[in-house]
């Protein structure tokens, strides 16, 4: 097997998660540190997160009472809810020699996802839909070939950014959707989704979740993890990135 980093989960600031997930796609495209590198995370307050390329102007008024992020990869607008088994689950994962094929990349790296997800008893196939997908503003209105599904209803959606041979990918795992938020902030978005404690007779807690999700990456990607701890100075880069991906309110409302 070869060596991976895991870094341990946490929760804080939408801004600060994505930079994060971008500080870590700098290393290892630059070479300072080899991937994969896997994490799980959560967000400090509800937030909704837009693709790199969605346009303000998509959002409807309800997000104004929410922080509002730019993610650095694409797709549309993916509402993230409070903490702990009512909310949801974000994973990102950098990785390299996947090849330049963006759908057999989802294909390959989405493995661990569906083995662990079966593994606390939920199948789930990709989906088969995404007409129409650029003209939604929400990421969870509508389902491609890169999200995984349940029935038909869409429980984990995925986005990618590349740079040259190295990819990240991060996701939102629905774990209970607090549909009546959804409907508040993008409405119609909750009739087609579900959340992993809404299949289960007995929910899941959230270590549980991240542990099977962990051991289900190792055993698809063939990797054997080793903790990553970020220092001081990774702290303070992180913090400079983070501003670059906060939409002040003012900004939205324009």
């Amino acid at each position: 097997m070869k060596l991976g980093w895991l870094l341990p989960f946490c929760r804080r600031s939408g801004a600060v998660q994505m930079a994060i997930d971008r500080w870590l796609l700098d290393r290892v495209e630059m070479g300072e540190m080899e991937g994969p590198v896997l994490r799980f995370y959560q967000w400090a307050a509800p937030t909704l997160s837009l693709g790199f390329h969605q346009k303000l102007s998509s959002l409807p008024k309800g997000v104004g009472e929410l922080d509002v992020v730019r993610r650095p990869t694409g797709g549309r607008a993916v509402l993230h809810q409070a903490t702990g088994e009512l909310g949801d689950l974000t994973y990102g994962i950098v990785a390299d020699g996947l090849g330049t094929h963006r759908r057999r990349a989802y294909e390959r790296l989405c493995q661990f996802l569906r083995r662990g997800l079966l593994d606390l008893g939920v199948e789930v196939s990709f989906g088969e839909g995404g007409r129409g997908y650029v003209g939604e503003a929400s990421c969870f209105r509508t389902a491609t070939a890169a999200d995984l599904c349940w029935r038909g209803r869409k429980l984990v959606g995925s986005a990618q950014v590349w740079r040259r041979q190295v990819v990240l990918q991060h996701g939102t795992i629905l774990l209970q959707p607090d549909r009546e938020l959804w409907e508040r902030v993008l409405p119609g978005s909750s009739q087609g989704v579900v959340g992993v404690n809404e299949v289960l007779s007995n929910p899941v807690e959230i270590d549980r979740a991240i542990a099977t999700l962990t051991h289900a990456a190792s055993d698809c990607l063939g990797v054997r993890w080793q903790p990553l701890s970020l220092s001081g100075e990774d702290w303070q880069v992180i913090a400079d990135l983070s501003s670059q991906f906060s939409l002040p309110s003012a900004t939205r409302q324009k």
